[in-house]
């Protein structure tokens, strides 16, 4: 042990002086204060952080009580086009047998609840239904199913995202004011037009509904801004939730998921380490729920590789280990806190 202290001891402290020196001479004479900033819409990356750097922010993610997901807890949910509820049925406990911890319902119309749940045991897994049109009708219709099975709100995990107000908002974990995020090549505008979406839907409802509200949010390949993007997006909820005076004990849910992505410079297996990093980011980042969606559908073994993406970070990575690694890193706490303060400038509260 003294041996070792005495190699560590070996080492000076570097002084910003010393960084700029060596910065500079590795850039050949520019000035590596402006040479290497990045700058985006509302945020800005420097090239080395210090303490000084980041704004204290209240703690984001908090450790999860279920003792089989673990403190960081996510439930792995692909998904499945439920235009058939008899096959969709099929592969949603096809899937669950095969080790996801939930599924993505993406319905495109009205269907039969009763057929497409049949033998799915909700208690233990987590479904959600991603709606595309009438989710008006689709909600009335689900809230018949759940209250005809006499299924308790308390006792399920999952959300609607159907960008509309709950018309039934009761207390639980099921979430039926879930909201879907567009696709946007700017994280502060993405977050924005989200909560707007949210705040017009609930325009006079909000106090009632909050407690219902779910964010689906897709992440893009960079593993940082989009890490930083899901913690932004409770911070402003926070900020949305004291703005507004609502008083919710309980957390936002946010959905995350991977889009098929290509790169013929990574191809043949381009969307696996996509989606792998999607993963690690939404994971880290503290999604509640994860899709991962295969480059084919209909391909056996890349919706297989898509589906165990989480069950590997999972199992043999140990993401779930630790309720939120990232916590106190000074370019993460600074980033996430230039997308709040951005975002929240274009927000607009209801009512």
């Amino acid at each position: 042990m003294l041996e070792n202290k005495n190699k560590f001891s070996a080492f000076t402290s570097a002084a910003l002086s010393d960084w700029q020196v060596a910065a500079r001479e590795e850039l050949n004479g520019a000035n590596p204060s402006e040479k290497l900033v990045h700058r985006g819409d509302g945020w800005t990356i420097q090239p080395f952080y210090a303490r000084n750097h980041a704004s204290p922010l209240a703690p984001v993610l908090s450790a999860s009580q279920n003792n089989f997901l673990e403190p960081r807890a996510w439930h792995n949910c692909p998904r499945i086009q439920a235009d058939e509820a008899r096959k969709a049925n099929e592969k949603a406990l096809e899937y669950l047998r095969q080790g996801a911890d939930g599924i993505l319902f993406e319905l495109n119309d009205e269907i039969d609840f009763e057929v497409l749940l049949r033998n799915i045991e909700w208690q233990y897994c987590s479904l959600n239904f991603l709606v595309k049109k009438n989710p008006a009708a689709i909600a009335a219709s689900l809230w018949r199913f759940m209250t005809e099975k006499k299924i308790a709100m308390d006792q399920i995990h999952g959300a609607f995202f159907g960008n509309i107000a709950p018309a039934n908002p009761m207390p639980g974990h099921f979430r039926f004011g879930g909201f879907q995020m567009a696709p946007s090549p700017s994280p502060v505008e993405q977050i924005a037009s989200g909560f707007n979406i949210m705040s017009a839907a609930l325009k006079g409802k909000f106090t009632a509904s909050a407690a219902h509200v779910a964010f689906s949010v897709p992440i893009g390949p960079d593993f940082f801004m989009e890490l930083t993007k899901l913690r932004a997006i409770r911070t402003v909820w926070r900020k949305f939730l004291d703005a507004t005076k609502s008083n919710v004990a309980t957390p936002l849910v946010i959905h995350a998921y991977s889009q098929p992505w290509s790169d013929k410079n990574y191809e043949p297996h381009g969307n696996m380490l996509k989606g792998t990093t999607a993963a690690m980011s939404a994971i880290l980042g503290g999604c509640d729920t994860l899709t991962v969606d295969p480059e084919n559908g209909d391909h056996t073994m890349m919706a297989r590789v898509a589906r165990n993406v989480s069950n590997i970070l999972r199992e043999e990575s140990y993401f779930s280990k630790v309720a939120d690694p990232v916590a106190g890193a000074y370019f993460i706490e600074d980033l996430s806190q230039q997308l709040t303060d951005a975002a929240w400038k274009s927000i607009r509260l209801p009512l």
